[in-house]
């Protein structure tokens, strides 16, 4: 009798604990918990998935799922092996929905934050009076912004997009799945106001909200304390030295390391010049066999180190052992004042010149070769740059916006005045036909009935060529 009603007592404690748990994962209250693998804990509310407003593709098991996370952010796997990536483990409800949002995991890469989410069906349900008439919103949703509030209570935005769309996200039991990004923050839950990697590191606990945009109305969701781990060093895969420099013409380049992290690779290169402003762009490629990968042209200043700068490169997935890094040429800038003075056409009219000659140095012509009214938008001034040789070693470089716009920010280089005193900085643009073009905008309220414009370059840019191509070291 004694054991009887020890199995009963044993039962209804078991009763009393199911009976708990159900409340908690289920309940409106209740926060929702992740597995190891940051899979949900509880069940998302059933609904009819015939009648979503969006045709999805729908996941068999969890593990694509993670798959479809992996697919969808670079290096993830790696991350995750590191254990870099944070789970929250809270959900969020949204207000006039029925449902909850959660977060399920977060990468801060230094470079940009990822966030793998997952919202149940049920928020896209549209409430009817009669339960069982209850239907699908018939548009499709979407992620528009993040909010993050500073522990001093600030709010900032954080600028994250997803169409909810085939192929940004996946269905599986019930749920949505999908992985938004942001430009990372900093310490202080301030977005990072530059690009690149970030060298410092972070681990707070910032509460964040998402703003969705269901059927034409935007919903926010509660804000739920997620954590924003990064350290450079962790973030780190490899680092590799050079031990070549080239040292010509008043010029010093010295590739001192590549480095390979989960989120970005670069190399740090330190370039000095005698009497001679570096403009924080050069032209080089990463080959690796007969294999050529060039990468931007422009270069930043690391902080706190003198005449140290970090280019960027294509990701590596390996590190080859016939790695190399080729500098083509690097470009600088010298102070100049010359200019060019036109008059400007009736709207709608163009005017074209032969031989117009603008600019001569380094062995190298600008030509102004037709400026344009046009009826209804801006005036525009085309130019055609061109050397006496392909081989010579100093040039003047296009005046395009692939070289005006280094971390010099030189974007005053080329600016205009008009005879009425309007004055400003155009705009550039690249015109790929009639032998590649580049063109100056002049918006037509910056005119307002002037009849002569003016353009003055403050500042010419030119090339040196190196040919110089560094191998790591053994």
């Amino acid at each position: 009798m004694q054991k009887k009603v020890k199995w009963i007592s044993i039962a209804v404690v078991l009763l009393v604990f199911a009976a708990g748990t159900y409340i908690f994962t289920s309940g409106s209250e209740g926060k929702l918990t992740s597995g190891p693998d940051s899979q949900p804990m509880r069940k998302a509310k059933p609904v009819d998935e015939e009648d979503l407003p969006v045709k999805w593709t729908e996941a068999d098991t969890y593990e694509e799922v993670q798959a479809f996370y992996e697919e969808r952010v670079p290096r993830l796997e790696k991350a995750r092996a590191k254990e870099l990536t944070t789970f929250p483990e809270q959900t969020a409800t949204v207000p006039g929905l029925d449902g909850r949002l959660q977060i399920n995991e977060v990468w801060h890469s230094g470079q940009t934050m990822y966030f793998m989410y997952s919202l149940d069906l049920s928020l896209l349900v549209e409430q009817k009076e009669d339960e069982k008439e209850n239907s699908f919103f018939d548009r499709s949703p979407e992620l528009q912004e993040m909010t993050i509030t500073t522990n001093e209570g600030d709010e900032h935005p954080l600028h994250a997009y997803s169409s909810m769309r085939f192929p940004d996200v996946i269905t599986y039991k019930n749920r949505l799945y999908g992985v938004i990004q942001s430009i990372p923050v900093s310490e202080n839950g301030l977005p990072l106001g530059q690009m690149g990697t970030m060298n410092a590191t972070i681990n707070e606990q910032f509460d964040t909200s998402l703003n969705l945009r269901i059927n034409g109305e935007t919903y926010q969701s509660e804000p739920i304390p997620v954590s924003y781990v990064y350290d450079p060093e962790q973030s780190k895969i490899g680092t590799y030295t050079f031990s070549d420099q080239y040292e010509q013409n008043g010029i010093t380049i010295e590739p001192l390391e590549l480095v390979m992290t989960l989120s970005a690779d670069y190399i740090d290169l330190k370039i000095e010049s005698e009497n001679k402003s570096f403009q924080g762009s050069l032209e080089g490629a990463i080959e690796t066999g007969e294999k050529a990968t060039t990468f931007a042209p422009y270069i930043q200043p690391v902080e706190e180190s003198d005449n140290i700068y970090r280019a960027y490169i294509p990701p590596l997935e390996n590190l080859p052992e016939d790695l190399s890094l080729r500098i083509d040429q690097v470009h600088f800038s010298e102070e100049s004042g010359a200019s060019f003075t036109v008059d400007i056409p009736e709207k709608g009219e163009e005017q074209q010149f032969n031989e117009n000659k603008i600019v001569e140095k380094y062995d190298t012509t600008v030509f102004l070769k037709s400026v344009r009214n046009e009826t209804a938008g801006e005036f525009i001034a085309s130019l055609k740059t061109e050397r006496q040789s392909e081989n010579q070693q100093q040039f003047l470089l296009e005046v395009s916006p692939e070289y005006h716009f280094s971390y010099r920010n030189d974007r005053d280089s080329i600016t205009f005045k008009t005879d009425r005193g309007f004055s400003g900085t155009p705009s550039f643009s690249k015109q790929s036909t009639n032998g590649g073009l580049t063109r100056l905008h002049v918006p037509q309220h910056m005119l307002k009935g002037s009849e002569q414009i003016t353009f003055t370059f403050n500042n010419l840019l030119y090339a040196q060529k190196i040919d110089r191509t560094f191998s790591i070291d053994e």
